[in-house]
């Protein structure tokens, strides 16, 4: 009798001790939205976050952000935006700007879609590079991806848009390092490339290397990889990504000293069955002074779109935002839907 207690006493440790080994996937969670206002008012849905940080302020601000409304996944309004802050809490929008910088009008495309931001020091000037797709019914195929290039030295005034080149690859990642762009794109069915991440590299930003393809834990092919995005730091490359368009439940980080083969895969970020997000979507990594902070997108059962973000100083074990972070964000008029409990939390 005493030696069966013992035995089930042992089990139950090891049970404990297995359950909370690994990601913190109790915390890790962004529990609320980042508030962030876009053009449609009273609609503040918002994907595809990517930040660009500055040791002191840049024209009046730390931290500038690319990001794209999605109001219930319309994909004609997913307009490239910005948006500025000092603290990673409280987000606005340039004083003198008006969202969005792109349109899908100025184009031959019927959608423009995943927006991110760079900094060229060399020219003291913040980038944002975007997609668009042809449309058939303005003279294009309804698949040929073009990258799309504007650029600004005060965040305020745009350039007109440059088509930089067609690529083949979504979710493209594109950072300045060492006086050249460095390129990560994520291959998908319409090209017969899915489970593929490529990697270039260009002096111009128009002509290109050939591809490599990267791996992740020594495999380059079939990998089960959706949208992500390649943050450098101090060295190393992070790669941050999900799984899957249709029901990605975690994110996912692996490191690299080359940009083209990554290790240690791990889940960085965990969603729960009680959480307010039916699925979580591409995740952006800023590494501010050795601190991670994780952006990421994630979605509703009713498809809104917001991001949230967690953060700490190990990446595998983040914490999220939660309600009691709402006081350090700008008040919003639009509402989140927490459709676990069909009640409505209010933002503010």
């Amino acid at each position: 009798m005493k030696k069966t207690y013992i035995l089930s006493v042992i089990l139950v440790l090891l049970c404990l001790c297995s359950c909370n080994s690994g990601t913190n996937t109790n915390n890790s969670l962004g529990e609320i939205r980042l508030n962030i206002e876009t053009y449609r008012a009273g609609m503040d849905q918002v994907t595809h976050p990517s930040v660009v940080k500055f040791d002191s302020a840049w024209n009046g601000h730390k931290y500038w952000m690319a990001y794209t409304p999605y109001p219930f996944g319309n994909g004609e309004e997913e307009n490239p935006s910005i948006a500025i802050s000092n603290d990673l809490f409280y987000w606005d929008t340039p004083k003198g700007m008006v969202n969005p910088i792109a349109d899908n009008e100025e184009t031959g495309c019927d959608e423009l879609k995943d927006a991110h931001i760079l900094y060229r020091d060399d020219l003291n000037r913040i980038e944002v590079w975007y997609l668009g797709r042809l449309n058939e019914n303005l003279g294009g195929d309804n698949t040929t991806l073009l990258l799309f290039r504007k650029y600004s030295y005060d965040g305020v005034t745009w350039s007109d848009y440059e088509i930089m080149s067609e690529t083949e690859y979504l979710s493209p990642s594109i950072i300045w390092n060492d006086g050249k762009y460095q390129s990560w794109g994520i291959g998908y069915g319409n090209y017969n490339n899915t489970g593929t991440v490529a990697y270039s590299e260009s002096v111009d930003g128009k002509n290109w290397s050939n591809q490599k393809i990267c791996s992740i834990d020594g495999v380059n092919t079939n990998l089960p990889i959706w949208h992500g995005s390649v943050t450098y730091s101090m060295g190393t490359y992070y790669f941050v990504y999900i799984e899957s368009s249709n029901d990605s439940q975690q994110v996912f980080c692996c490191q690299s000293s080359n940009g083209v083969e990554f290790e240690h895969n791990a889940v960085v970020v965990q969603n729960r069955d009680d959480s307010s997000w039916k699925k979580l979507y591409r995740p952006f990594l800023l590494i501010d002074n050795e601190y991670y902070e994780l952006f990421y997108g994630v979605i509703t059962g009713n498809n809104e779109w917001y991001i949230t973000k967690s953060s700490g100083t190990d990446i595998e074990n983040l914490s999220g935002i939660t309600s009691s972070d709402e006081q350090r964000m700008k008040p919003l008029e639009s509402r989140v839907t927490d459709t676990h409990s069909s009640q409505v939390r209010i933002c503010v």
